[in-house]
Order: structure tokens, then C-alpha cells, then sequence
């Protein structure tokens, strides 16, 4: 440790340590459950990193603790006010208690950094490129869809559509990323392999020079995680794949299919040096990183894979996920407070929820605001007073998905003012995230 603690100290394990709380506690590494009121146990490399999975922590009105090494820990509450932290010789606890709660996060973040982060590791990426806003086809492609699956939909043709009306409102250039469905749906060549729709999108690179001769910069969505048992990749590592997980199926609607989690070995490294030279090549500058839903002991070597390749091709990319984890945030430069909104049972409550736990936990990333309109169907007053109420007054870089048109002239107009507003202030957005300051929330 560099630097002398000035609010809390390190336990060493094995240790069993345990608090008594008097109020609710705050967890942000339980994804969908941050605030629990009921008694749980987790090992912390085994929860799932989930939708938005934070670091492994408990705040509470006079408590931080948290575990500040990526070993085995497990933390325990028994819904009657009192946590429990169990770890072996490997494991510290960093511990404070008092009122200065949001001081402390600061400084257990700042044991890991020393710890964890190298110079390159805290500042990677291109700033002008992470801090700019950002235009998401997925939820235009949802609402766009009549038949099919929300992946059959994209297209070069649905592309340009969008482009135009993003040009016809008159809302200003940003990054603009092809989401999920670009790649071939059925059969060898999709998720794994990689290779783009010969017929919906027959060269990625004229793909690309369309959306840089709109102003954008382009950008493009990979499930690195996942290994589709169509690909030609599963054929060659399917005796190293270990993990499997169920998620939707590209090209039959309402079904899920099981997928191989991604091996890392040397055949796997090659390949995926194959894909990620062929987009930069082919114009690509921002790479969403999605479906990192299983434990996170499993998906650390994955984007850790990832990262690892992205700087052997540029160092100027932007690597987005929903990793919001210290340990994890490590290998990507934008985390996504993901999936805003997706249906009445995991609502607009979870947004405030998902943009605090990106600031506290990953304090050094810039924020994907995961998208304005959320990932489901909204009215017009959902869109205007939900999201775009919520969306301007956090740290973090918007993203337009459900293009507002569909809600109306008055709504067109407040979009486009509130990202010129962004804009404006971009400079000062990055200030914040290179002091690595959390924020209070």
C-alpha cells in the first residue's frame, strides 16, 4: 500500500468480522438487489456480473467495508442489522467506521488503484471519443421490428434510415454504434465468429464511410463472452469451453439458445486479434461489449482477453461494457449503466440505482448512459419527464436509441437542446472523471 490510511485500516485475513447496523444497508455488487431487506450470503467472485454488478462493498449509515484484493470473500447479512465479512489468508477488509462514508469509498478505491492500476490501465482511450454522446440503434430496432427478431431487422437500408432522421432533427454528431444483428444469424459466421451478413450488410467498411459521411464516428456491438455451437469457432474450442449460457436466439423469435463462454487460450487470442484488426480496419472506433452475465470469476479472463488484444490494435479505442466493478472496469475505458429500462417488473427505479453504482464504484470511467428512452416501449411523457429528467442532471455521456421523433416536434427540440448542452460542457465531464472523484448521489 502507497500511501498511509487517513480514515479507515486493512484487516488481514483469515478472518471472520462482523458489524452491527442500525440502518439499511447498501450492496452494489447484488445485481438487482442493492438495497436488500432480507437475509442473503455471496462469495464475491461468484455473484453474477449481472446487468450492473458493482464492487464488493457494504455501506451503511456509520459503515464501509469492503474487500480490496480479487480473491475469495464471502459477505453475509442476516435481515436483522448485522453483516458479516468471512475471508481467507489471501483477502484484506478494508473497514471505516463513522459518518464519513463516501470519503472512505474514495479512499478504498484509491487502495485498489495503487494496487491494481497501472499508469495505462487508469487512462486509456481516446478522451474526445469516450467523453462524446452517443446514438445506439437497439431500441429503434425494437420498436422498428414487425416480424423476425430485433437482431433480422438491421440492415445497411435501416442504417441510412436512422442516420437521416438524426440528420432531419437536426440533433449533432456523435459516436453512432450498430448494435446486435450485423453478423450472419443462422449457421457458421455469427456470434463467435464474427463475420457480417454478406446480404444485410455486404462490406462493413462502405457500412462504416456511411456513417462517418453523416459526422459520426462509427462504432460497433460484439458479445465477446459468448461462442454461438453454430460458429466454426465452437468446432475448434469446444473441448476447452468449460461454461455455457442461455441467451436469445438471433434468428427465431421468443427462444433462447445455449452458448459456450469464451475459452482463453492461445487459438481463441488469435482469432480474436483476426476480428478486432478487420473492424478497426474497417473504420470501427468503439466496440460495445455486451452479455457479461455470469460470475465474475469467469468473466474477468474474458475482457482481461479482450483488453489485452484492443491494445495491441489501438490504444485510441473505446471499450464499453457493463462492468462497473473496480476489478473489472480495469480492462474497458466507458461502463454502461445497462438496461435503464426494461419491462414494469425491473423499472425506471433501477436507473438512479445503476448510474450511482457506475460513479461510486468506477469512478475513473466515463459513464455510457444506457439509453435515453430506456430498453423497452415508452410514452411520450415516460421519455420526457423519466428518462430525460434523469439523463442530463448524472455524470456520464447520453445515448440516443428510440429516436424521439416518434414522441413528437416539442420532444425533438428538448433532445437536441439538452445534447448541445452536453456537448458544451464535455471538457469539464472528463475533468471530473480523471480526478477519479466519485460523486455523491
Amino acid at each position: 500500500m502507497k500511501n498511509k490510511l487517513a480514515l479507515g485500516k486493512i484487516i488481514e485475513g483469515p478472518s471472520e468480522v462482523k458489524f452491527k447496523v442500525s440502518s439499511s444497508i447498501y450492496t452494489p455488487f447484488l445485481d438487482w438487489n442493492y438495497r436488500p431487506e432480507k437475509e442473503f450470503s455471496a462469495s464475491i467472485l461468484d455473484v453474477p456480473s449481472g446487468w450492473c454488478s458493482g464492487s464488493p462493498f457494504v455501506m451503511a449509515e456509520k459503515l464501509f467495508a469492503g474487500y480490496v484484493e480479487w480473491e475469495d470473500g464471502e459477505i453475509s447479512y442476516d435481515g436483522k442489522g448485522q453483516v458479516k465479512f468471512k475471508f481467507g489468508k489471501k483477502q484484506k477488509l478494508y473497514v471505516y467506521e463513522g459518518k464519513e462514508t463516501y470519503s472512505a469509498l474514495e479512499e478504498y478505491n484509491s487502495i485498489i488503484f495503487d494496487a491494481y492500476y497501472s499508469k495505462e490501465d487508469m487512462f486509456f482511450g481516446d478522451p474526445d471519443l469516450l467523453s462524446s454522446h452517443e446514438y445506439c440503434t437497439w431500441v429503434e430496432q425494437r420498436y422498428s421490428r414487425t416480424a423476425g427478431t430485433e437482431m433480422g431487422i438491421l440492415s445497411d437500408k435501416f442504417i441510412r434510415n436512422y442516420l437521416g432522421r438524426v440528420q432531419d432533427m437536426k440533433l449533432p454528431p456523435g459516436k453512432f454504434t450498430i448494435d446486435a444483428g450485423w453478423f450472419n444469424l443462422s449457421g457458421e459466421g455469427g456470434i463467435g465468429d464474427w463475420v457480417n451478413d454478406k446480404v444485410r450488410f455486404p462490406d462493413l467498411a462502405k457500412t462504416a464511410d456511411m456513417i462517418k459521411s453523416f459526422g459520426h464516428t462509427p462504432g460497433i456491438w460484439l458479445a465477446p463472452s459468448l461462442v454461438s455451437n453454430k460458429s466454426r469457432l465452437y468446432s475448434k474450442v469446444k473441448d476447452r469451453i468449460k461454461d455455457h449460457y442461455k441467451w436469445l436466439s438471433p434468428d427465431v423469435p421468443g427462444t433462447q439458445e445455449e452458448y459456450g463462454i469464451l475459452p482463453d487460450c492461445e487459438l481463441t487470442r488469435k482469432h480474436y486479434r483476426k476480428v478486432l484488426q478487420n473492424l478497426f480496419d474497417a473504420g470501427y472506433r468503439k466496440f460495445k461489449l455486451d452479455i457479461f452475465y455470469i460470475e465474475k470469476r469467469k468473466m474477468l479472463p474474458v475482457v482481461k482477453l479482450f483488453r489485452e488484444i484492443a491494445a495491441e490494435v489501438d490504444s485510441g479505442i473505446e471499450l464499453e461494457a457493463h462492468l462497473p466493478d473496480i476489478f473489472l472496469s480495469k480492462y474497458i475505458n466507458a461502463v454502461r449503466a445497462n438496461d435503464i429500462w426494461i419491462n414494469d417488473a425491473k423499472s425506471f427505479a433501477f436507473g438512479p440505482e445503476h448510474f450511482r453504482i457506475c460513479r461510486l464504484c468506477s469512478p475513473h470511467r466515463v459513464t455510457n448512459l444506457d439509453h435515453i428512452g430506456g430498453n423497452g416501449f415508452l410514452s411520450e411523457k415516460d421519455y420526457v419527464n423519466a428518462h430525460l429528467g434523469t439523463m442530463f442532471t448524472v455524470p456520464g455521456y447520453p445515448v440516443v436509441s428510440v429516436l424521439p421523433d416518434r414522441f413528437g416536434r416539442n420532444t425533438v427540440e428538448l433532445v437536441k437542446k439538452l445534447l448541445e448542452e452536453y456537448s458544451a460542457k464535455r471538457k469539464q465531464y472528463l475533468n471530473l472523471v480523471y480526478s477519479r472523484k466519485p460523486g455523491i448521489y
